[in-house]
């Protein structure tokens, strides 16, 4: 926990920083997200044949 709170502490230091991060974020989450819907769409369509 202690390791978690300092590195939230430095991410919050700089405000262009922490923009950085939260656009990575968004980022790994948005392909994250359609990866899983192709995955579940050829998964099901596989099942189909």
């Amino acid at each position: 926990m202690i390791l978690c709170d300092s590195a939230y502490t430095i991410i919050q230091g700089t405000d262009k920083f922490n923009r950085i991060i939260n656009v990575m974020y968004l980022l790994t989450g948005t392909i994250l997200m359609i990866s899983n819907i192709i995955d579940w769409t050829l998964n099901s369509s596989d099942n189909e044949k």
